[in-house]
């Protein structure tokens, strides 16, 4: 069921949704509302002591950072997640995040323990499990009805074939030793997708590319094989080679926030892997894209790199507060920067003021999917920067720009990606052979 319906019935109905924290034996009641606005409850519990301890706790919801004791919701008849904010003192909101309220017909309560609930159900093992049973059901079930039964078959079925046809690529010719650099983190998922962007890309320029892949720890032999056939002057970096580099660069000891974090965000990894040890410029480009015209400002960027360079996303997006963001890059940040294509000069990168980014970042309003990108935008932030022309790097292209082919390049992020596999990547193959 939606959270906004469940939070709808809940606002309609009254129910009694209350959270608590314990902390030195002592109640503090907090007002909960849902994220639509509809107030759930409003009331703290009686009898409890309040007082100054509101003032003690910054909580962020699925992934809380309280210092002691332990979280108690209640709620009737619903198994959900709901996004909600929790108020401080005069209403005003302080955070948001998820919570997961469970209970039968009767106000029961749902305990949690110190750290959030996904740090909780990791340490005994069920993550996995929870995941599978719940997060991924209810993210095909919605994408299916945002998309629509047909659209989304016809995505799936374009995905399968997508997959086949990238064993079926052939090499393209290439006698000059290259000079230049592209990288990507790839993995066994999205290995195909790699294929398409870095074969895409090198079928649209006369300039000799090696490709440095970085293994997310995923890939298969068969699938190295592939890559290697596919692009003769392949590098392939394992994640264990990954690992040493990073040891020995950013020791554990002292870099505890990004070493726990990589973990955990594997998209972490195309900041840190690909840049920790190295010197000079590196191009990093996602998988999900596509060529369709030769990319000439990229390709000069790439000859003669001199400042950070980056493609310009639909919205800006990343994930925390600007005011948080700014505050610790001690500057104004790039609006709309986009990881998709990125070139950073990696000896310049303090790794120092990334840890305590990274860890700050958490411990004031949690984890966020796109993190890496908002670290990305505060290493540019100050700093003068080449953004790419929006028209001809598109980020989130419509069907109409993916059936005309539309500017140079395509990053299928959100509502794109079903173009992209029915669409996008059998658009590509036909301009190769127009060429």
């Amino acid at each position: 069921m939606p959270p906004q319906v469940v939070a709808l019935y809940l606002a309609l109905t009254k129910t009694p949704v209350i959270l608590y924290i314990l902390s030195d034996h002592r109640f503090v009641g907090e007002k909960l509302t849902e994220y639509i606005s509809c107030v759930v409850a409003a009331r703290r519990p009686r009898g409890r002591r309040t007082g100054n301890m509101m003032r003690e706790h910054r909580i962020s919801l699925g992934k809380t950072n309280i210092p002691r004791g332990e979280i108690r919701v209640k709620a009737t008849s619903f198994h959900t997640m709901i996004r909600c904010t929790i108020l401080r003192e005069h209403d005003k909101p302080e955070v948001t995040g998820y919570i997961l309220i469970s209970s039968i017909r009767r106000v029961e309560s749902f305990t949690l323990a110190k750290n959030s609930l996904h740090l909780l159900l990791s340490n005994l093992g069920l993550g996995k499990l929870l995941y599978h049973t719940f997060y991924a059901p209810r993210s095909v079930l919605q994408k299916t009805f945002s998309q629509g039964l047909f659209r989304t078959l016809q995505s799936r079925r374009g995905h399968a074939l997508m997959r086949r046809q990238a064993q079926r690529l052939k090499p393209l010719p290439q006698t000059t030793q290259p000079l230049h650099e592209v990288c990507f983190l790839t993995g066994s998922q999205y290995w195909h997708q790699t294929c398409f962007c870095a074969y895409t890309l090198q079928a649209h320029t006369s300039l000799p590319l090696q490709f440095r892949l970085f293994d997310d720890g995923s890939l298969t032999s068969h699938q190295q094989d592939t890559l290697r056939a596919l692009f003769p002057w392949i590098t392939i970096i394992s994640s264990q080679e990954s690992e040493e580099t990073l040891v020995e660069h950013l020791p554990p000891q002292l870099f505890p926030s990004l070493h726990a974090r990589r973990k955990e965000y594997p998209h972490l990894k195309k900041l840190l892997d690909i840049h920790c040890g190295h010197n000079g410029w590196r191009l990093v480009l996602d998988s999900d894209m596509l060529f369709f015209r030769e990319p000439s400002e990229l390709l000069q960027w790439l000859q003669h790199p001199t400042t950070p360079m980056y493609m310009l996303d639909c919205i800006t997006s990343y994930g925390y507060s600007l005011e948080l963001l700014q505050e610790l890059a001690g500057c104004q940040l790039p609006e709309r920067v986009n990881v998709g294509i990125c070139g950073l000069q990696s000896d310049s990168i303090d790794w120092e003021q990334v840890e305590y980014w990274c860890k700050t970042m958490i411990e004031r309003e949690g984890t966020h999917y796109v993190q890496e990108q908002a670290l990305t935008a505060m290493l540019l932030g100050g700093q003068e920067c080449t953004p790419l022309s929006e028209n001809t790097y598109i980020c989130c292209p419509s069907q109409n720009m993916v059936e005309e082919a539309a500017g140079s390049l395509h990053h299928y992020v959100a509502e794109s990606k079903s173009w992209y596999y029915q669409i996008g990547w059998r658009k590509s193959l036909e301009r190769i052979q127009v060429l």
